[in-house]
């Protein structure tokens, strides 16, 4: 699916997953931008039946970086939603949000790589 608005106060633009309703990637009118990788385990263990990519677009509502961190840190749970790296940037900070069994978080720095 292309991108569209997929949300109009504040503006999100993403591409929507047909099957679940979340995203990937997305940027929002304040120009932070979310994009997402799942993790996937071997372990046998049950796969959480919630979106994280439909947590990715609610998180977008967010301004800065710093608060989609922090709503992330607030309102993930292992036991609801699939175990997901999420990067978000803006204009002056890129974090990191690793939701696994615990939460996560790095401070990019500028000219970070990996």
């Amino acid at each position: 699916m292309p991108p569209h608005i997929a949300n109009k106060d504040p503006a999100i633009y993403c591409a929507k997953d047909k099957k679940s309703g979340g995203i990937w990637f997305g940027l929002n009118e304040y120009g932070v931008a979310v994009g997402l990788t799942n993790l996937y385990s071997n372990t046998g263990e049950t796969k959480p039946k919630g979106s994280i990519g439909k947590l990715c677009l609610e998180a977008l509502k967010q301004p800065t970086s710093e608060e989609i961190s922090g709503y992330l840190k607030e309102t993930f749970n292992p036991g609801k939603y699939r175990k997901a790296n999420i990067l978000a940037a803006d204009e002056n900070s890129a974090i990191l949000t690793m939701c696994d069994k615990d939460i996560e978080v790095i401070q990019l720095s500028p000219g970070f790589t990996c």
